[in-house]
């Protein structure tokens, strides 16, 4: 019995050493080029065909223009191309412009006025400028904004000056932070996720390019487009938001700049969009 009892504490030890010296040796996060996964099958298999697939469009002509952030909830797998690289946020800063009114109004126990109301669907919905110019000046402008982004953390994001939203400078990392508070996170209330998700969810057809190409057809698009002339023949046009299917919920951030056109700037980013989509099909089915 004595013995029986030796060699069991005994095979316990050895257990536990084996497990320790198991974790010291085998990483819990695998890097995979230009992705990051936990050290899970399922996991790595997704990172080594993402990357496997971003390597060739980044071979493409014009896609190194793109800052890219990507982040599954599902799997943890996060992929990253010049992630904090900064850029002009064109209109996709509507979103933290709401949002941080939202914010506010939330400390004061308040909601928006139907104007109000009417000027976040112009802005989302529609990408309107002059709806927007009426929330930044009652949120309170850049210091407002300022404010806000201090809160949840956007540290590598700085507002325009005065009247100048547009030249609020972003990057794709903390695009996809602000989509995290949108969706996942406790900062904000669940009504004020769903009111600006709801508004990104249903904006106008012709402003649904961007993240969502290739998308698997059952999948639940969020987004938000950006696009504005940056420098003389230069275009920065960009894309954020999150998709959801039966597999995958996700996060993505194409930021994009240097493109002559903005035509060659909504082309650019997709082609990025399409080599994560194809590996983000329900059941691992790629179109």
């Amino acid at each position: 019995m004595t013995t029986m009892r030796l060699s069991f504490i005994s095979f316990a030890k050895i257990a536990v050493i084996v497990a320790l010296a198991y974790s010291l040796f085998v990483p819990p996060e695998l890097t995979v080029g230009y992705c990051t996964s936990p050290n899970t099958p399922a996991a790595t298999l997704l990172a080594h065909n993402i990357n496997a697939s971003l390597q060739e469009a980044f071979t493409t002509t014009g896609a190194t223009k793109v800052s890219l952030y990507f982040y599954d909830k599902k799997t943890g797998v996060t992929c990253a191309y010049l992630p904090h690289r900064k850029t002009k946020s064109a209109s996709i800063v509507k979103v933290s412009i709401l949002t941080a009114l939202l914010w506010q109004r939330q400390k004061e126990h308040q909601w928006l006025s139907d104007e109000e109301q009417k000027w976040a669907r112009d802005s989302i919905r529609l990408s309107d400028n002059t709806a927007t110019a009426s929330l930044w000046h009652v949120l309170g402008g850049r210091r407002a904004l300022t404010s806000f982004y201090k809160t949840i953390g956007l540290n590598e994001t700085n507002p325009g000056v005065k009247q100048y939203w547009g030249d609020t400078l972003i990057t794709a990392y903390d695009q996809v932070k602000l989509m995290k508070v949108l969706t996942t996170s406790e900062a904000l209330p669940e009504n004020i996720q769903n009111y600006i998700i709801h508004l990104m969810q249903t904006v106008i057809p012709t402003q649904k390019w961007g993240i969502g190409a290739g998308a698997s057809p059952n999948s639940l698009i969020v987004n938000k487009n950006g696009w504005k002339p940056c420098q003389t023949d230069q275009w920065c046009v960009h894309s954020i938001g999150n998709i959801t299917n039966n597999a995958h919920d996700y996060q993505m951030a194409l930021i994009s700049n240097g493109s002559s056109r903005y035509s060659i700037g909504v082309e650019v980013i997709e082609r990025v969009a399409i080599a994560i989509n194809k590996n983000m099909m329900p059941n691992n089915q790629q179109l």
